[in-house]
């Protein structure tokens, strides 16, 4: 019964014509089968297609709200294969935002989509250390120099160094309150760092 219905449904959606639904009958069900294997397969890909994607999203509240473009712009000019996509801004009588300022962004980093906002809710939270973007650096010049401009006027959680677990790795949290985590990429116990 299920098979039938699958048949009738492809039929109905324009995946097989009305001769090869009549076909069916005649072929003790063959073709049927055949179908609904299709059907599954059309599933399977619309499904996929069709998929949410997930983004990290940074708000800038309380002392980082006027800070989220300038934010934007710093983060992108220090990592490759980022940009700034699109600036939807606050307009005249939005209840929560500033006119010009951020309303949502949407930018990437080293090639990932991300988004952003700022308002001005008095909202109980800001950012945290316990979230943070993750950077896997190609070389030691690239970690070094991203490390100085990211932790310009921050505050290092962890400073660049060989924790153990990484030859060259720090974490640090952003003049605006986002935090960072930055690790040189195949990095070997045998490997040298210069000091």
């Amino acid at each position: 019964m299920a098979l039938i219905g699958c048949n009738i449904l492809m039929y109905k959606h324009k995946f097989i014509t009305k001769e090869q639904y009549q076909q069916v009958e005649s072929e003790n069900g063959k073709f049927l089968k055949r179908s609904c294997r299709v059907l599954r397969i059309h599933r399977a890909l619309c499904y996929n297609r069709n998929m949410q994607k997930t983004k990290m999203f940074l708000m800038f509240t309380g002392e980082a709200c006027g800070k989220a473009e300038e934010a934007l712009k710093r983060y992108t000019s220090l990592i490759p294969n980022s940009e700034i996509k699109s600036i939807e801004r606050w307009n005249e009588g939005d209840p929560v935002g500033v006119v010009g300022q951020v309303k949502t962004a949407l930018f990437t980093l080293a090639g990932t989509e991300y988004m952003a906002s700022e308002n001005t809710a008095n909202h109980k939270f800001s950012f945290t250390p316990a979230i943070s973007i993750f950077i896997e650096c190609d070389s030691e010049d690239e970690i070094r120099r991203i490390h100085k401009e990211i932790s310009k006027d921050g505050v290092e959680h962890m400073p660049l160094d060989n924790h153990g677990f990484s030859n060259l790795f720090a974490w640090v949290e952003d003049r605006y309150g986002v935090s960072w985590q930055l690790n040189l990429e195949d990095t070997l116990p045998s490997h040298k760092i210069s000091k």
